[in-house]
C-alpha cells in the first residue's frame, strides 16, 4: 500500500460569499470565470465537471452562499487519489481550504 499525505492550502478572497458561491455552483458563471468548460449540478449529491474533462466530483454539502464541501479528483490521478474543498465565509473576505490526499 502506498502511503498518502495530506496537503492543506488556504486562500482568502475579497468577495461576498454569494458571489463565490454563484461562481462555483453555476455552470455558465464558472466557465466564464475560469475560461474552461464546466457542467455543475448545484445540489447535494450533484455531480460536476470542470476544466473540460479534467476534474470530476460530487457536491457533499451545500449551504447556499455559505459553504461548499466537495469531493473530486483529476482525470490523471490514480483511482485512490482524491481532493476535498471547503469554502467558509470570514467577514468580508472568504477563505478556501483544500485538503489533498
Amino acid at each position: 500500500m502506498t502511503a498518502t499525505r495530506q496537503i492543506r492550502h488556504s486562500v482568502r478572497f475579497s468577495a461576498k460569499p454569494r458571489v463565490i458561491y454563484q461562481l462555483l455552483m453555476d455552470s455558465k458563471k464558472h466557465s466564464a470565470f475560469t475560461g474552461a468548460p464546466a457542467k455543475i449540478d448545484p445540489k447535494v449529491g450533484g455531480q460536476f465537471a470542470a476544466w473540460g474533462p479534467h476534474l470530476r466530483g460530487i457536491n457533499v454539502e451545500l449551504v447556499k452562499n455559505k459553504r461548499i464541501v466537495q469531493a473530486w479528483r483529476a482525470k490523471n490521478w490514480p483511482s485512490q487519489g482524491r481532493n476535498g474543498a471547503r469554502f467558509h465565509p470570514l467577514g468580508y473576505s472568504r477563505r478556501k481550504r483544500k485538503a489533498h490526499q
